[in-house]
């Protein structure tokens, strides 16, 4: 009898340490996990973004804003606002509507004789840059030819 309730306070004894090391773990791994916002349904005023995000989205200029301010919140470059919305200063109007690019780079669309390394060359960045963006679309996944009136995204392109 005291042997089988020796057994029995040893096994709770490891059943209760294990649950509070179980429960540790469980509250270290939520502490230490790196967790996104979720992706905001409208985008005017919003200042939390998922990244990468797909596609080029519409930003309306509040009172305020900047380029710099806007590129912040979307976490790309001053230039990368500027060069999608073909601005040459600072200056933005309450009520403009930007087009603001998923990751810092340039939006090309494709015309016909464009080739992924041209495009490469022409924006200052590497071939592997276009072709490993996930959103990028390609008529030939072997070749990456390139699909004529498609935006393609420059990750890291320059103008």
């Amino acid at each position: 009898m005291a042997i089988i309730n020796r057994k029995k306070i040893q096994l709770a004894t490891l059943g209760v340490l294990c649950g509070a090391f179980i429960l540790g773990l469980g509250s270290w791994l939520e502490y230490h996990s790196v967790k996104q916002p979720s992706s905001p349904q409208v985008f005017e005023g919003e200042r939390e973004f998922r990244a990468p995000r797909e596609k080029i989205v519409s930003y309306m200029v509040k009172e305020g804003d900047t380029p710099f301010s806007i590129a912040e919140t979307f976490d790309i470059s001053v230039d990368s606002v500027k060069w999608a919305n073909n601005l040459t200063s600072d200056v933005i109007l309450p009520g403009q509507n930007l087009q603001i690019l998923p990751v810092t780079g340039i939006a090309h669309k494709v015309v016909n004789g464009d080739s992924v390394e041209d495009l490469a060359l022409k924006y200052h960045t590497t071939p592997q840059k276009i072709i490993d963006y996930p959103f990028n679309k390609f008529a030939d996944l072997e070749t990456h030819s390139l699909v004529e009136g498609e935006v393609l995204i420059i990750p890291g392109g320059s103008i």
